[in-house]
Formats: structure tokens, C-alpha cells, sequence
């Protein structure tokens, strides 16, 4: 009956040590596994991450040449706006010189007739002077004009280059602002796919050291070794009664 009891006991002991180790093992395992799924969660949010900083700079740095276009095509649309004032004026006052000039030169001939049928010196001299007069005053009148007629074209030449340096700002600006849309947009998603990511990884995470938690006290639980250990003693017990009896 004592040969029953320890055979029976050695079983018991056999089933206890197996299920301990298994259930270490299980936990191991499972503990690896959870261990690597945080290091994966851990590895695809810090890719994530990465990219949106990343395009986050690109973001800052598409607004900030928005801006800064903006800001040229404005400067350059007063610089045109002026310009498209002073070409009439300009045009104008060369109308006016010519007008001028022609008067001038009116004079000019009136007084060459007067002087041609002048009798006395002083008359002459009188006339003369005059002439002298008119003729500085034409000359005068005549650079003028080619003066404001170079300040004309001059004019033109900045308004038709302001005009097409404005229209290039125009198509940059367009198509960084097009860009910059479509940048926005893909960075929202991309920070709501980090924000859903962060919540997984913390689930993840907390759920992983959970079971390492779980895994350490039962690793750490007596009551298997006890249970064992009672067991040795009771097979000792009955070895030495089963000595006594042989």
C-alpha cells in the first residue's frame, strides 16, 4: 500500500514539475512576443513620427515662401501701379515739349524775317538778342525733351519687366500654394495616424508589461515549489517506512 502511495506521490510530483516548467515557458514566450510587438509599435511610430516632422518642416518652409511672395507681388503691383501713372504723364509733357519747340521755332523764323528787314543797328542788335535768347530757350526745350523721351522708355522697359518678374511670382506662387494645399492636407492625416498610433503603442505597451508583471509573480509564486516540496517529504517518509518494513 506504501509502494502505491509513493509511486502515486511521485506522479503527482512529476505532473507539478512539468506544469511549472511549461507554464514558465508559455510565459516566456509570451512574454518575448509581447516585447517585440512594443519594439515593433515603438519602431513604426518613431518612422512616423520622422515623416511628419519632416514634412512639417516642408509645411513652415512652403508658407514661408507663400509669404514671402506675397509680399513681392505686392511690392512689385505699387511699383507697376506707379509706373502706369507716370508713362501718360510723361508722354504727355513730351507732347507739351514738342509744342513747344514747334513754337519756338516759329518764333525763331518770324524773328530771322524781322531781322532781314531791320534798318537800324539798334534795331538789329534788338533783334538779335532775341534770337540768341530763343535759341537757348530751344535748345534748352529740345534736351529736355530728349531727356523725359529716354525717362519714357525707360519706364516702359521697368513696367514690361516688373510686369513679367510679377507674372513669374504669379505661377511660383500658384504652384507652391498647390502644393502647400495638398502638403497640408497629407499632414493632417499624417498626424491623426500618429495620434491613433500613440494610443495603440500605449495600449501595447501597457498590456506587455502587464503580462511581464503577471509572468514575474508566478514566477515568483511558492506555492508550486511548496506543493513539491511537501511531496519530497512525504516520498522520503515513505521510503524510509517502506526500509523499516522491507
Amino acid at each position: 500500500m506504501a509502494g502505491v502511495s509513493k509511486a502515486a506521490l511521485q506522479k503527482v510530483k512529476s505532473a507539478m514539475t512539468s506544469y511549472s516548467s511549461d507554464s514558465q515557458r508559455i510565459l516566456q514566450g509570451l512574454c518575448q512576443q509581447a516585447n517585440a510587438s512594443v519594439s515593433q509599435c515603438s519602431q513604426q511610430l518613431n518612422s512616423m513620427v520622422k515623416q511628419k516632422n519632416e514634412l512639417q518642416a516642408i509645411v513652415t518652409k512652403q508658407r514661408q515662401q507663400v509669404q514671402m511672395l506675397r509680399q513681392q507681388i505686392d511690392t512689385l503691383a505699387s511699383e507697376i501701379k506707379k509706373l502706369q501713372v507716370t508713362i501718360p504723364q510723361l508722354a504727355k509733357q513730351i507732347e507739351m515739349l514738342q509744342q513747344k519747340i514747334l513754337k519756338l521755332n516759329r518764333k525763331l523764323a518770324e524773328l530771322r524775317k524781322q531781322l532781314s528787314q531791320a534798318r537800324t543797328d539798334e534795331e538789329i542788335e534788338k533783334i538779335e538778342k532775341q534770337i540768341a535768347e530763343t535759341e537757348r530757350e530751344l535748345q534748352a526745350t529740345v534736351q529736355e525733351k530728349l531727356d523725359t523721351e529716354r525717362h519714357l522708355d525707360e519706364s516702359k522697359r521697368k513696367l514690361s519687366e516688373k510686369q513679367a518678374q510679377q507674372f513669374h511670382l504669379k505661377s511660383n506662387l500658384s504652384q507652391i500654394e498647390s502644393s502647400l494645399a495638398e502638403n497640408e492636407h497629407k499632414l493632417r492625416i499624417l498626424t491623426d495616424k500618429c495620434d491613433q498610433l500613440k494610443s495603440v503603442f500605449t495600449t501595447v505597451k501597457d498590456s506587455a508589461e502587464g503580462l511581464v508583471n503577471a509572468s514575474k509573480r508566478l514566477q515568483g509564486s511558492d506555492t508550486i515549489k511548496n506543493n513539491i516540496s511537501c511531496i519530497d517529504s512525504c516520498i522520503a517518509s515513505l521510503d524510509e517506512y517502506l526500509s523499516v518494513n522491507f
